[in-house]
């Protein structure tokens, strides 16, 4: 099997292969592996390359990846709870008592910072998102038929079935936390309601791996070089064809034959490898249609190493205006920082429509600069350096209402017998790294099945 692309995703399905006695051959164009969750060091501090966690913790498809391998994880992996987040209310929070969790955590809640409740045990003893305001969502919510509403934005939703405030607030929070989709005008309802069915039944959220990505990176590779090889720096130019069947790719340094042939790759990075070897598109006319009406998500994240420890929190936070997330990583895991140091690290997402207009980027980074520094006083005086990335693809597909499940490729709509698609771009369950590695799963099954073996 020849893998393309040396992100999570082309790593798992190679290690999977691997471990059924497969010869796996990955080619990775950039000089590392790791994709769009790639990791540098700087100055002692390992920096993910965003923001990047783990949702769900130990039930995320990805840890059932690992679990696959049969690998001994007491040495090898451990995953990180986080099992509360915050939304900043401001001002707002004079007018709302605390909770019991809030009342333990007393200054932190002074500082304009409300928990968010993820079932119903936790509403129940809310003093905003309480129980009979959120009702609606988390009993009459669930029994929405998803395809009558998947296709519907959160707007309308919210419109057509007359909720109110503080219920439409807790939609909007789930789009932007769950789903990445903060804009409510966009996000496809029947995916908000589906995510936040999916995590009121888990005690965690988010997760993170233990001495960060380079973890799970380091898993997989192990795997694959056991029977197979990793080859980077190594670009896919075309497919290589005889009497019209796929038999291998041709990149900028070899010719690679091969019938099997998996594509683990941004779906926008499609058309430049699709094609023989005279420069004919080789793309199915659905999945070109498919590829030009994606609409990504994008933003800019934030790396802030600060040369003490100044804040103690570990929950996952969220803001609204701007919308954005943040965590004092390294209070789950010290082992990504110097000793006694700390890093804060925040993901501000930003228009697709604007992501060209460098103005605006500009803007935006200043902004949510100058709002961090507002929330965090300590944090400015305390900074070594700071890094600021801008990403122009974080999700392959915003789960629109264009974009929903159902609207997604399955693995084996390549259009090319042999060839597969994995990738947070198909039509599995979740979304963003999620949907990723449930792809992974859906492609091996499929994968299993057409070779015959269970």
């Amino acid at each position: 099997f020849v893998v393309i692309g040396g992100g999570i995703s082309g790593l798992a399905i190679g290690a999977l292969l691997t471990h059924i006695e497969k010869r796996v051959l990955l080619v990775e164009k950039n000089k590392q592996l790791g994709g769009r969750a790639r990791v540098k060091e700087k100055l002692g501090f390992k920096l993910d390359n965003g923001l990047h966690l783990l949702k769900y913790g130990e039930k995320s498809p990805l840890i059932e990846i690992i679990n696959q391998l049969n690998l001994d994880r007491s040495s090898s992996l451990s995953i990180l709870p986080i099992r509360h987040y915050h939304l900043y209310v401001g001002d707002e929070v004079e007018n709302i008592k605390p909770n019991f969790y809030e009342r333990r955590k007393r200054k932190w809640w002074n500082r304009g910072w409300i928990s968010v409740p993820r079932n119903m045990n936790e509403i129940r003893s809310h003093n905003y998102f309480t129980a009979w305001k959120l009702m609606k969502i988390f009993t009459t919510g669930f029994k929405y038929d998803y395809n009558k509403i998947k296709a519907q934005s959160l707007t309308e939703f919210i419109k057509n079935n007359n909720i109110e405030n503080v219920a439409a607030r807790y939609l909007k929070l789930a789009a932007g936390v769950l789903i990445h989709c903060p804009y409510s005008s966009a996000v496809s309802a029947g995916e908000v309601i589906r995510h936040i069915k999916w995590s009121s039944k888990q005690t965690v959220l988010f997760g993170y791996p233990k001495s960060g990505w380079s973890s799970i990176i380091d898993i997989f590779v192990d795997e694959i070089k056991k029977t197979g090889e990793i080859r980077l720096d190594s670009e896919v130019r075309n497919f290589l064809f005889e009497d019209n069947e796929i038999v291998g790719i041709q990149t900028d340094k070899e010719k690679i034959v091969s019938k099997n042939i998996i594509i683990a790759v941004p779906p926008q990075n499609l058309p430049s490898i699709y094609q023989d070897s005279n420069g004919n598109s080789m793309l199915p006319d659905n999945l070109k249609e498919f590829i030009d009406s994606l609409t990504p998500t994008v933003g800019v994240s934030f790396d802030f190493a600060l040369e003490s420890k100044i804040y103690n929190e570990k929950s996952f936070l969220y803001t609204e205006n701007p919308n954005g997330y943040g965590i004092f990583l390294s209070n789950l895991d010290d082992s990504i920082v110097p000793k006694h140091e700390e890093i804060f690290k925040a993901f501000i997402p930003l228009s697709p429509k604007r992501y060209d207009d460098k103005k605006y980027v500009r803007e935006n980074i200043a902004k949510a600069r100058d709002y961090i520094y507002d929330l965090f006083p300590k944090l400015e005086r305390n900074v070594i350096f700071e890094e600021v990335v801008t990403h122009d693809l974080v999700d392959s597909t915003q789960i629109n209402t264009e974009q929903y499940k159902d609207a997604r490729p399955n693995p084996r709509d390549s259009g090319l017998k042999g060839v597969y698609l994995v990738g947070d771009y198909i039509n599995a369950y979740g979304s963003g790294g999620e949907l990723a590695y449930n792809s992974v799963l859906k492609a091996f099954k499929q994968i299993k099945e057409d070779l015959g073996k269970s």
